[in-house]
């Protein structure tokens, strides 16, 4: 909510790290998706306090990093 975000179920692409998981999209105009579900089996799998903190914000706040300088696969 804080992100304007939504669940969704990833199905586009069968190749997506997420793919037939619950997702949230649509947070980003750089049209990215990321795993709630994965970051918490993540950071309790390898609990570190602020991980879960750490792993939110790494993925939120694309701004800190400009993907335009990188090739695509077009």
């Amino acid at each position: 909510m804080n992100f304007n975000g939504q669940w969704d179920l990833d199905i586009d692409d069968p190749r997506s790290l997420y793919y037939l998981m619950p997702v949230i999209s649509n947070y980003s105009p750089h049209h990215t998706i990321f795993s709630p579900i994965d970051i918490l089996n993540n950071c309790t799998q390898h609990y570190e306090e602020g991980s879960l903190l750490q792993a939110i914000k790494a993925t939120t706040e694309l701004s800190t990093f400009n993907i335009d300088k990188y090739p695509t696969e077009d």
